[in-house]
């Protein structure tokens, strides 16, 4: 297998969220995490904890990756992020991984 090297100027960054117990969300509709910095911009984490049904999530957790600040952007501005989430099941004790890449053109 051949690996083709990728050059990025960003350094990675990382966040951790760490919920204590999960089923005392479960009477939500939807968690949102505390703003975070990656990449030189403010992030935040919005979890389902029973799924987003506007989008044909029921039935299981669904996880978003928003800009928690966006009055700094001119129209035109472009962002380009990579990102992996890494979902502990406790049941399995084992790590389910979702990677995904998003395109924001403002």
């Amino acid at each position: 297998m051949y690996l083709l090297p990728v050059l990025r100027d960003a350094p990675p960054s990382h966040y951790l969220l760490k919920i204590q117990s999960f089923s005392s969300l479960t009477n939500l509709n939807k968690f949102i995490s505390n703003n975070f910095d990656a990449g030189g911009f403010k992030w935040k984490l919005c979890l389902y904890p029973n799924g987003d049904k506007e989008n044909k999530g029921e039935g299981h957790i669904s996880i978003y990756l928003e800009l928690a600040e966006m009055s700094s952007f001119q129209i035109g501005w472009e962002i380009n992020v990579i990102f992996n989430f890494f979902v502990f099941d406790q049941l399995q004790d084992k790590y389910v991984t979702i990677q995904g890449s998003l395109f924001l053109h403002i």
